[in-house]
């Protein structure tokens, strides 16, 4: 199993969905007023795209600098 596979496959359990909701507590208080998100590292995009279904007005764009994980 590549990185990416157990990337994902740890934020699909439990520890992985309370650090997402967590990290998503901070990034909420960091960002507001925000329309523009650049996320430098973003791997398979998991934080992004649950901060995205909050916040559909947002514009996010990710890199990263492996392939795998994008």
């Amino acid at each position: 199993m590549g990185n990416a596979k157990k990337y994902l496959k740890f934020y699909k359990k439990k520890p992985g969905n309370k650090i997402t909701e967590k990290e998503l507590e901070l990034i909420e208080s960091r960002l507001k007023g925000c329309k523009k998100i650049l996320s430098v590292g973003c791997g398979p995009a998991v934080l992004e795209a649950e901060f995205n279904q909050l916040h559909k007005d947002m514009e996010i764009t990710g890199l990263d600098i492996s392939g795998e994980m994008l």
